[in-house]
C-alpha cells in the first residue's frame, strides 16, 4: 500500500500491486461494529467486542473506507449489526448514518446496542429539533419515530 499524494489524505490507499492485492468488502454474514470514530471509549470498546468475538467475521465500521453502497450491501448482508452508544454517538453523522441504515435494512430486531457509561438518553428537544436537522429529507419523521423506538 502506499499513500495517494494527489488526494492529500489516506482515506482509501492506492493498491501497489492491483494483480496481487485487492481490497475486498467484508463477508456477506459479517457483524459490523458501529461506534463513534472519534470518541477513544466508543473505539476501544468496538475493538474490544471485536477481539472477543473473533471466531466470527467481526469488523469495526469505523475501520473500514467503506463508500456508502459498501456500507449500504454490508449492513443488508449482516448477520447482525452491533451499535455502541457512547458520549458523541447521537451527533456522529457517520454512526447515524449506519443506524439508520441498520434500522431500515435490517430491522431493529437484529441491531445489538451496547450502551456506554458516557450515553446520556436523548431529551425530547433532539428528537424534535436535532435529528430532523442532521436528516433532512422527506422521510425524516419516519426515521426520527424509528430511532425513537430503538433507543
Amino acid at each position: 500500500l502506499r499513500w495517494n499524494e494527489s488526494m492529500g489524505e489516506c482515506a482509501k490507499p492506492e493498491i501497489a500491486h492491483q494483480d496481487l492485492l485487492t481490497w475486498l468488502p467484508p463477508r456477506a454474514d459479517a457483524i459490523p461494529v458501529c461506534c463513534d470514530s472519534s470518541d477513544p471509549e466508543a473505539v476501544a470498546s468496538a475493538g474490544i467486542i471485536c477481539f472477543t468475538l473473533m471466531e466470527f467475521p467481526v469488523f469495526c465500521l469505523a475501520d473500514e473506507p467503506l463508500s456508502h453502497e459498501e456500507k449500504v450491501h454490508t449492513i443488508e448482508t449482516a448477520r447482525s449489526v452491533v451499535i455502541v452508544l457512547s458520549h458523541g454517538s447521537l451527533m456522529c453523522f457517520e454512526q447515524l448514518e449506519s443506524i439508520m441504515l441498520a434500522i431500515f435494512l435490517r430491522g431493529k430486531e437484529q441491531l445489538l446496542p451496547v450502551t456506554l457509561p458516557s450515553f446520556e438518553a436523548p431529551v425530547e428537544k433532539y428528537y424534535r429539533v436535532l435529528l430532523p436537522a442532521l436528516f433532512a429529507t422527506a422521510d425524516s419523521e419516519v426515521f426520527v419515530d424509528a430511532f425513537r423506538d430503538f433507543l
